[in-house]
């Protein structure tokens, strides 16, 4: 049998692959074994016989090696060349010097090479190493607050390669690497998932109080929320799941709203914060800050194709971030707006059917933490835009500028493409341990 095996093994190019694809054949001989056993056969013959029915060792390893080997996902890969394409034209178009110009290229340009490296990079690596990476990631945070560079007399930027880099958009990869840090409590009961909370609720209150970023915040903790729900819902904590999930959200989402409310009606919330509030729920009624009346009458004065009569370059600082999908929308037309929308919907629709459809379920927990941060970033940016939402910072992936933000989304799409790259190869769970390294 073994004989058999290290010759079938041969024929799988992709070592990964081989000691898994060796374990389920070595355990289907065995299950076979047992039946020629219990039909009357000596055991040496029944391993025979069940070695015989295999096949070939040679023909079984070829047909072996065209399942377990690694797959691009072209299409993927295809629409991310669209997006970059669409959203670098539109950039490029808004780029007042040269200097601008250049710099724009640079950055998606870097960003389809940061996706490529993060393809290249086994996932699982990252799930291994994953607790020491969310606390470098946390370590970056404080740092940046101490010692970070300064830009507009906002503190949390840091240099790489000589590109600019926000904290906060750093920070969003803490969501697949997050999944890592859940993989590693699987089977565990209330106990591991009140240290998965404690992992997802540091950070996340770190950055609205120290960055400070509310949005950012509470993105990256309802993000890490839905996926201690999922893993409740996958059966990895052994635990009472209605009822413990209708307890987190009840408890870590229920009570700062309760809280937050309590200090707006008590006027302790910051200014900035009740003014952005008081001229979304009244629009018109406040002078001074009126982005949200700007946006509501931008989409109002929106035609079907072509521009409409509102400049929004010179009534909103944040016409290609922010706003940019009003910009859109006011410039090209509602129809180009809703183009844009529909290449991002795509997207985020063909991560999430990629990590469902994972058999490995680390790669499934980690696509899911991927295609969430971006859907809710996609949603909260259009609810901005048009209105109906308070004005808060966010950004359209990959369409909005600034540096940080596209890196990173091309970084995490990079992670979705190893997933799926992986996907033939590595089983339903796959051992992602540090013997006698155990962090917390």
């Amino acid at each position: 049998m073994e004989k058999y095996l290290s010759a079938v093994a041969e024929q799988i190019r992709c070592k990964i692959a081989r000691p898994y694809v060796e374990k389920e054949l070595r355990d289907h001989i065995e299950d076979q074994v047992e039946y020629n056993i219990s039909k009357g056969m000596e055991h040496e013959e029944a391993v025979k016989a069940a070695v015989r029915e295999m096949g070939d060792p040679v023909e079984t390893g070829i047909s072996l090696d065209r399942i377990h080997r690694p797959k691009p996902a072209w299409g993927v890969i295809a629409l991310m060349a669209v997006i970059t394409i669409a959203a670098m034209s539109l950039q490029l178009s808004l780029a007042s010097t040269p200097y601008i110009l250049r710099g724009v290229l640079i950055q998606y340009l870097f960003g389809f090479v940061i996706m490529l490296i993060c393809y290249f990079v086994d996932y699982t690596v990252v799930a291994r190493y994953a607790k020491h990476i969310a606390v470098l990631l946390m370590f970056m945070c404080v740092y940046c607050r101490l010692f970070g560079l300064s830009i507009n007399g906002i503190v949390g930027w840091i240099r790489v390669f000589g590109v600019m880099i926000s904290i906060k958009s750093i920070m969003l990869l803490y969501i697949p690497v997050f999944a890592g840090v859940l993989y590693k409590y699987r089977n565990t009961g209330i106990g591991g998932i009140i240290k998965s909370v404690i992992w997802m609720v540091i950070p996340s209150l770190y950055i609205i109080r120290y960055v400070p970023a509310l949005s950012f915040g509470v993105i990256m903790a309802v993000s890490m929320l839905s996926l201690i729900t999922f893993a409740i819902i996958k059966g990895w904590f052994t635990v009472p799941k209605r009822t413990t999930i209708v307890a987190l959200w009840g408890v870590i989402v229920g009570i700062p709203i309760v809280v937050a409310a309590i200090r707006l009606w008590s006027g302790i919330t910051p200014a900035y914060i009740q003014a952005r509030l008081l001229y979304w729920l009244f629009p018109g009624q406040y002078i001074g800050y009126n982005n949200t009346t700007i946006l509501r009458e931008a989409i109002r004065s929106t035609r079907a194709i072509g521009s409409s009569e509102m400049n929004l370059v010179e009534k909103l600082s944040g016409y290609n971030s922010d706003y940019i999908f009003a910009y859109i929308s006011s410039t090209y037309g509602l129809l180009v707006g809703i183009l844009v929308l529909s290449l991002l919907v795509f997207l985020v629709v063909s991560i999430l059917g990629i990590s469902l459809k994972q058999k490995n379920q680390l790669g499934m927990m980690m696509g899911v933490g991927v295609g969430t941060v971006l859907m809710i970033n996609t949603v909260l940016n259009i609810l901005v835009a048009i209105g109906l939402f308070p004005d808060t910072s966010t950004f359209l992936p990959l369409f909005s500028s600034g540096s940080s933000n596209i890196l990173i989304t091309y970084a995490l799409i990079g992670i979705i493409l190893s997933i799926y790259k992986y996907k033939s190869i590595y089983p339903k769970f796959v051992d992602v341990s540090l013997p006698n390294k155990a962090l917390f």
